[in-house]
């Protein structure tokens, strides 16, 4: 097992609590089921605003706080496995070190993409 099994994947930067009549479609993260939790409490953005990791913008004057998150980021011994979670939930904010924009560039992850193989004959 490695140590960015998605055994150990929902944790980080707290996420926002949207009302449901405010939330675009497929936007919700589904609450962590409590023993898979762990991850994120070793996460060194615990210790941080969390407003820190949800920028307005990437870009202009939000840069510097981009950076600043990333910089914890960058210390955080779970940071594989935060970027494994956002890369498999794309949630809104810094995660993983990682900003919404650049993990929406990225393929989504194979274990949350559907298998579109043709099935055997």
């Amino acid at each position: 097992m490695t140590g960015h099994d998605l055994d150990h994947q929902f944790s980080g930067p707290t996420p926002r609590l949207v009302p449901a009549s405010r939330r675009r479609p497929g936007a919700g993260i589904a609450a962590p089921h409590a023993d898979r939790a762990g991850w994120m409490l070793r996460g060194a953005c615990r210790r941080e605003d969390p407003e820190l990791f949800f920028p307005i913008a990437a870009a202009g004057p939000a840069l510097a706080q981009v950076s600043s998150a990333k910089a914890v980021c960058g210390r955080c011994p779970v940071q594989p496995n935060c970027l494994s979670y956002a890369l498999i939930t794309r949630p809104d904010g810094i995660w993983g070190g990682t900003t919404r924009e650049e993990r929406w560039a990225s393929p989504p992850h194979p274990a949350a993409a559907p298998d579109l193989r043709a099935a055997p004959q």
